[in-house]
């Protein structure tokens, strides 16, 4: 799940923080597609970062919310599962002008994983730990005996009927779509355990940043890009995985310990779903209207106007809609 703004826990300005750090660092990475070449290698990782942050931090609030206040009911599960897949579709269909799913894209992912940890909620942390390791080894084998296609199957509506491959379709869901069920499935269901049962020591967690990144580094799985898109994920390797969520516990870790007030990341940690959707309509609108290829200055300019943009919707947003009792009923398509 995707919180956005009020919610049944007492806010935790961390974690708020840290997923507005991962939303702006989103918005960087959707952005690379508008460069006329590959963005450096620091600005690939920063990006990189954004997605399994969010997936870990849909799972571990999930998670702290159950050792909070028990198990979260089928009806409101349902309701956010609804509100991940229709925001989901939207974009699909509207901002890529695809046939919704079928790119399985991170709401998805999200949407998927919050139904699965509702009937996990009374299994034991040995029982889920089982299936992430089951999910890790089998999306190793996938990784390592099938071909990894560069560009995932994507359909328009228009020619879907002359297009579509079933084959094609189940594979980009589970294992080479932009973000598959192996292994990005793992993601959420760790984030849940950690949340559920508390994270790992700080000890663990720096051997297991030093081990993951030494073996995504050595990996024989290497990146690619796809569509202009460089995140290092392409594919998720176990390495990068390990890394991913040391790294995500050791951020965390740094942000609760030093108690840091972080009110610009913290607001769009609050409204990141909001601010998510609409970066997308904002980014393929303007690559409509401009198709030609950005330099980096160019890009970094434009990086700030849209994030200031973001921003300034942000303020208004909340101004607008928690002052406006009529407007208040739709705050539920955002997650709130």
């Amino acid at each position: 799940m995707i919180k956005t703004a009020s919610s049944s826990l007492s806010r935790d300005s961390s974690l708020d923080s840290l997923r507005g750090m991962a939303v702006v660092l989103m918005i960087m990475a959707n952005l690379t597609p508008t460069l006329s070449e590959t963005p450096p290698l620091f600005l690939r990782f920063l990006g990189t970062l954004a997605a399994p942050f969010f997936t870990l931090l849909s799972g571990y609030m999930m998670g702290l919310n159950q050792s909070k206040r028990g198990r979260t009911s089928l009806k409101k599960t349902s309701k956010r599962v609804s509100m991940l897949f229709f925001w989901g579709a939207m974009i699909d269909f509207f901002a890529y002008d695809v046939v919704p799913f079928f790119p399985f894209d991170v709401l998805y992912l999200i949407g998927v994983g919050s139904f699965l940890l509702f009937f996990l909620q009374q299994k034991s942390h040995f029982f889920i730990t089982a299936l992430i390791l089951v999910i890790l080894l089998l999306s190793s084998f996938l990784q390592f005996t099938l071909p990894y296609s560069p560009i995932p199957a994507e359909y328009s509506p228009i020619t879907l009927l002359s297009e579509f491959q079933l084959t094609q379709a189940i594979q980009s869901i589970f294992y080479d779509g932009w973000f598959p069920l192996f292994p990005w499935l793992a993601m959420p269901l760790i984030g849940y355990l950690l949340g559920r049962e508390g994270p790992f020591s700080k000890k663990t967690s720096l051997m297991g940043f030093i081990l993951g990144g030494i073996l995504w580094f050595f990996s024989p799985l290497k990146s690619v890009p796809r569509e202009g898109y460089t995140e290092l994920f392409y594919p998720f390797s176990f390495g990068a995985i390990l890394f991913m969520v040391s790294f995500f516990q050791l951020s965390l870790r740094f942000l609760q310990t030093k108690q840091f007030h972080l009110p610009f990341f913290s607001l769009f940690g609050k409204y990141c779903l909001s601010v998510y959707v609409l970066h997308l309509f904002i980014i393929s609108t303007f690559k409509e209207i401009y198709p030609n290829k950005l330099e980096l200055t160019e890009y970094f300019i434009l990086y700030a106007l849209l994030t200031f943009a973001l921003f300034s919707f942000i303020l208004l947003r909340r101004k607008i809609v928690h002052g406006t009792n009529q407007l208040r009923r739709f705050r539920f398509l955002f997650g709130e």
